[in-house]
């Protein structure tokens, strides 16, 4: 997990911290001289999932390039799974938000869509005016 720290930092700064798309994930050479193999990976976004099939050896981890592609492995060896950066963004605000009613969720989306350049308009922000008592 620590190796994944820089590129997650880098991938913060590219996209603005999920506002811009990520940019293609940069094939890179192996140099260890060992024979790549290939693992299918399903990736997890907030609205749809997809199979890749990726290659990884020993000089270039599949979290690695898994990071490249703006997801984080479900395990740190051969992850059958990734999820997308900016739902894990999002599902960090929301437990720092989180109460045990609407409100928290509410104002949870709002600010993450806030936050990823949307305005939303008058009458939908009022919804998520957390001194309005349902």
């Amino acid at each position: 997990l620590p190796t994944l720290v820089m590129p997650f930092l880098q991938w913060c700064q590219q996209t603005c911290y999920g506002r811009l798309e990520s940019p293609p994930a940069v094939a890179q050479d192996c140099v260890c001289g060992e024979t790549a193999r290939r693992v299918a990976v399903t990736a997890v976004y907030l609205d749809r999932l997809e199979e890749y099939t990726l290659s990884y050896c020993d000089c270039r981890p599949l979290g690695l390039t898994l990071m490249g592609l703006g997801l984080f492995p479900s395990s740190p060896t051969r992850p059958s799974v990734a999820f997308a950066l900016n739902h894990l963004l999002f599902v960090t605000k929301l437990f720092v938000n989180i109460s045990p009613n609407i409100t928290a969720w509410c104002s949870t989306v709002f600010d993450n869509l806030v936050e990823k350049g949307y305005s939303p308009s008058a009458n939908v922000s009022s919804c998520f005016d957390t001194s309005v008592n349902f």
